[in-house]
């Protein structure tokens, strides 16, 4: 991920992510618009520091459903978090913003109860067979 995309992942204006992350606005504005490129290990920093406040997941963690039956994990996909998971040798992805809504939506789709949707009408479209 880029400065650009974990901003707009924050809702946040460049100076606000810059005073969210004690930064220069400056920095924010010039890796942005490419004029210089940050540090990869700052950007690692920055992934954390998201995680950590819940505006990102963790990529390399294994989650599980609500009955800890299915193990579950993230990938940045096309711009969003997709919840991948195996099912009956299937495996599936399911846009998800967060473990809490994968758990519930991978457990209504092994129990046949139904898939919840987001507020996003694209949503709809949440599962894709791989």
């Amino acid at each position: 991920m880029n400065i650009y995309e974990l901003r707009k992942i924050t809702n946040k204006t460049q100076k606000e992510f810059a005073e969210y992350l004690d930064i220069p606005f400056a920095n924010i504005r010039n890796w942005e618009q490419e004029f210089r490129n940050p540090p990869e290990y700052l950007i690692r920093m920055i992934e954390r520091i998201m995680i950590y406040d819940r505006y990102l997941v963790d990529t390399q963690k294994k989650y599980y459903s609500w009955d800890n039956k299915v193990p579950f994990s993230f990938i940045w996909k096309n711009g969003r978090y997709m919840a991948t998971f195996e099912y009956m040798n299937k495996k599936y992805e399911i846009p998800s913003p967060g473990y809490c809504f994968a758990k519930r939506d991978i457990d209504s789709f092994i129990t046949g109860t139904g898939f919840y949707v987001d507020d996003k009408v694209d949503d709809l479209k949440f599962l894709s067979q791989l």
